[in-house]
């Protein structure tokens, strides 16, 4: 909801877990996506890869409660563009 109050951001889907986030992209083709390190199915992590690997023109942006460095570190890894923590600001989701 917060992005979509946004000027500039349109929501063009929403998926329940990793796997289908990987083909809701590949059809949408949206310029972000926006998952959580711990999606059931397929991790966060590993939908990423799969995201940046087969649509290199999507951004990758984690919002998620995992804060621990190690998630972050694989994160980039795995060709993420940014990270925030979901406890943080509201205000910190949009520049990022």
């Amino acid at each position: 909801m917060l992005l979509e109050r946004q000027s500039g951001f349109q929501v063009i889907g929403e998926a329940a877990d990793g796997r289908e986030a990987v083909t809701l992209v590949e059809y949408r083709r949206p310029e972000i996506v926006l998952l959580d390190v711990s999606l059931p199915r397929l991790t966060g992590l590993s939908a990423a890869r799969e995201i940046v690997s087969k649509n290199g023109g999507t951004g990758v942006l984690f919002v998620t409660t995992q804060t621990d460095e190690a998630y972050v570190v694989e994160a980039v890894k795995a060709g993420a563009r940014g990270y925030v923590a979901s406890g943080e600001s509201s205000s910190d989701l949009v520049p990022a």
